[in-house]
């Protein structure tokens, strides 16, 4: 694990070096043993290295014998002792163990298209000096980020945003668009970023530059959700252990010591338990807690870790030390928080650091087997909608005849809905079509359009789906948006402190065994009475009360996982903020509402202090306190950011 940056342009001066030094300091904290630089007529590459494999041997950026092939590496390669010995077998000499040197000989002998081959989180560039041709590829998943801009006809990139402001070229002006989407859905969706002309890297794409231009083209197609053939519930019990079992063993490679995240939740729980199998040395995990009751998952923590016998090390996190931190955790994450447990994320990785060098995580796994009970039972609400829509002279009757009355009121909000593609937005909106409405200004108003970025992309993923279950789409939709959002936030909290993450979850022989799973062995009822129940109940009220969700993995890990873990509630890092807000609302009104606040900019200002100022006794009921958070949070990515362009980053710790 690493960072990489750098520049490729044909026909210009070279980038002054101070320029790349400068790219390369903003990236040490995710590389803390060693670095390299290489700069010619038509490249600037830098690393900086976290040594996890070889660690004596290997920097980079790594050439081949007569340097013409030039490789710099983030991630990791989980099967290159396999590619090794292949590449060896035709020829090729290697002079380290790393497995960076695989891609230099894989190159070399297939071209590209070697990168089909690879198994692993990771994000690379290639520089072929002889064809003059630069190559940025991002794995199957996007588990490692890379982003890029286009400039003065060339390309700049970095595994991180902030170490591409440091090339003279790139402004840091604020994308709306990227506003409205975070408004929406916490989060930047698809290749968009928070600044104007700096792009995501899409997952399992490769971009080519040569002297023609610029490409992009995929190597891997995300497979999509389907009820395709049904093989049987013991069929995929028997094959998925076996692929959880070989993606845990392949990633606890490493020549420096491995841990896991482990909150006594299923995925965290069963990776510990494959991982137990197989270390030689004491397993350290780690966890969070909080005082507040309801919010600690720390008993469940100490389960797990007394069953496979791991030593488990929990940070128990208080209101004063959250918002200390927040600040500094939106400049490391270089675009606003999403969710408010990064900043816990932050601090445990800092623990973990003081114990190990790579963590394995269970992220992906909700994603993969439905584990939103409520998001992914939602459909039935759509369903019932319909049935309403039609006979809606009869709606207002038959709603009170069949459903409880909680569920009557969202019914009838959304009895005009047109499809599937208008409930999702309308569902899983954070702000509404209506909040968006009376807030934004005239101008930001704007770029709230079927033609942003946003709705596009959402449209493409239905386009993709069209055939499939509502469920299935939403599977789909799940893990093109909001799986992104959750690798980018254990990257960037975990690399902050040199600690690289794993995901064994994700490794693509999963992702595809499992989308190609029938959706009823992700989330069933509990039986015909639990489904005839449901179907007089929101998706709310019945989520993980007449349905089980995750059931495959659930099943799976029965003779391994303690059934108290497997089929207790779902949690989801839960944090106190929206309980500790209500004694600092004072000084976030004060700051959002400041005449040269980004919210004010952004924002009508009198409906501005009519929301911050509702009702505090009403604010968790329309989830106020959450879109409060999220304000502030964008505020205080503006301050640094946008306000205070380039400022120093804090030292790493």
């Amino acid at each position: 694990m690493c960072g990489i940056a750098g520049y490729c342009h044909f026909n210009q001066a070279p980038l002054d070096h101070h320029i790349l030094l400068n790219m390369k300091n903003a990236l040490a904290v995710r590389g803390p043993d060693d670095s390299g630089v290489y700069q010619d007529e038509s490249v600037g590459l830098v690393h900086t290295r976290l040594s996890i494999i070889d660690i004596h041997s290997g920097p980079q950026p790594m050439t081949n014998e007569d340097d013409s092939i030039f490789v710099i590496l983030n991630g990791e390669i989980y099967n290159f002792q396999e590619l090794r010995e292949d590449l060896w077998n035709k020829g090729h000499t290697f002079r380290t163990q790393t497995d960076t040197e695989v891609l230099v000989h894989g190159y070399e002998e297939y071209g590209i298209s070697f990168i089909e081959q690879l198994n692993g989180m990771f994000s690379a560039a290639i520089w072929d000096r002889k064809k003059k041709v630069f190559y940025l590829f991002r794995d199957r998943s996007g588990i490692k980020p890379l982003y890029f801009s286009e400039c003065r006809g060339g390309l700049v990139f970095g595994s991180e945003m902030k170490s591409l402001l440091q090339h003279p070229d790139i402004q840091t002006v604020v994308q709306p668009e990227a506003v409205i989407s975070y408004l929406s859905f916490r989060y930047s969706i698809g290749e968009q970023t928070f600044f104007q002309g700096i792009h995501k890297l899409p997952p399992g794409v490769f971009l080519k530059m040569d002297e023609t231009g610029i490409t992009k083209e995929a190597y891997w197609q995300y497979p999509l959700p389907s009820d395709g053939i049904d093989r049987g519930e013991h069929y995929y019990q028997k094959a998925l252990f076996e692929l959880l079992q070989d993606s845990v063993q392949k990633q606890m490679m490493s020549d420096v010591p491995v841990g896991a995240f482990l909150s006594g939740g299923v995925d965290s729980t069963s990776i510990v338990a494959f991982m137990s199998k197989y270390a030689n040395d004491d397993i350290h995990c780690f966890s969070t807690s909080f005082e507040e009751k309801g919010f600690s998952e720390e008993s469940y923590a100490k389960l797990a870790a007394d069953q496979y016998n791991v030593k488990l090390h929990s940070h128990r996190m208080s209101e004063e030390e959250y918002f200390q931190l927040l600040p500094e955790v939106v400049k490391r994450r270089d675009h606003p928080l999403s969710i408010p447990h990064e900043v816990a994320f932050y601090r445990m990785s800092q623990e973990a650091k003081k114990h190990v060098t790579v963590v394995l995580c269970g992220e992906g796994a909700d994603e993969l087997f439905a584990g939103y009970g409520r998001v992914f039972r939602s459909p039935a609400d759509w369903r019932k909608i319909l049935l309403l829509q039609k006979s809606r002279k009869l709606s207002p009757m038959l709603s009170r005849l069949l459903f409880d009355p909680s569920f009557q009121q969202q019914l009838h909000q959304f009895i005009h809905l047109e499809d599937e593609m208008d409930h999702y937005k309308r569902r899983y909106a954070w702000f509404t079509a209506g909040e968006k409405g009376q807030l934004l200004d005239h101008q930001a108003a704007s770029f709230d359009s079927s033609n942003s970025h946003m709705d596009q992309f959402i449209a493409q993923c239905f386009q993709k789906m069209e055939g499939q279950s509502y469920e299935n789409k939403l599977l789909y939709l799940f893990q093109q948006i909001h799986l992104p959002n959750l690798l980018d936030r254990l990257d960037i909290m975990t690399m902050s402190h040199g600690l690289e993450a794993r995901v064994p979850f994700l490794d693509h022989r999963i992702i595809q065994f499992v989308n190609d799973m029938p959706f009823k062995y992700k989330l069933p009822y509990k039986g015909l009475p639990s489904r005839l129940q449901a179907f007089f109940q929101s998706s709310l009220k019945t989520s993980e009360v007449q349905d089980i969700p995750k059931y495959m993995l659930k099943k799976t890990m029965e003779q391994t996982v303690d059934k108290r873990i497997l089929y207790r509630r779902k949690m989801g890092f839960p944090v106190p903020v929206y309980h500790w807000m209500s004694k600092r609302m004072g000084e976030i009104e004060e700051k959002l509402l400041d005449e040269q606040s980004f919210a004010t900019e952004l924002f009508q200002r009198k409906p501005l202090e009519q929301f911050l100022r509702n009702d505090p006794n009403q604010k968790n009921k329309n989830g106020a306190d959450q879109k409060v958070w999220m304000l502030y949070n964008l505020e205080l990515w503006h301050d640094h950011y946008i306000k205070s362009a380039r400022l120093p980053l804090p030292s790493g710790r």
